[in-house]
């Protein structure tokens, strides 16, 4: 049984949570580019199956806005606040949904994104140093 079962909300699914080995491929912070830019043309081109057959301008512009000022943003997080973002989507939870918990909820969930944060971290950090021993000793 897994330590976190019946300590995090329904909301969050546990298979998520499992520690990513250290031999896996390393995941950068940030998320690349290209994969920003197919999240938001995947966004539009869904944006645009939902819309009407008798498109209004408007809406479209408007639509095209929010993609656009979707991606603004991201580009303006620092690497901390795309790796929460990336851990709360990892959860199937957004900053709202963190909101509107109640306290001890959410105390939880903080918790467990500060520890999945330090595990990236050491992640990385061992990663780095595997790179740098790999240079010194020209493995």
């Amino acid at each position: 049984m897994n330590t976190l079962d019946g300590m995090l909300p329904s909301t969050i699914n546990p298979d998520s949570l499992h520690k990513r080995e250290a031999t896996a491929e390393p995941q950068p912070v940030t998320d690349s580019f290209a994969a920003v830019l197919q999240q938001t043309q995947q966004s539009a081109a869904q944006s645009a199956a939902a819309a009407p057959v008798e498109e209004d301008p408007q809406a479209t512009e408007k639509a095209e806005r929010n993609v656009v000022d979707e991606f603004m943003a991201w580009m303006q997080m620092t690497p901390a606040e795309k790796l929460r973002d990336r851990i709360l989507k990892e959860l199937g939870l957004t900053e709202a949904d963190l909101e509107a918990m109640d306290p001890e909820q959410r105390t939880q969930v903080e918790a467990l994104i500060a520890q999945k944060i330090r595990e990236e971290q050491e992640l990385q950090n061992n990663q780095k140093a595997a790179k740098e021993d790999n240079k010194l000793f020209g493995a």
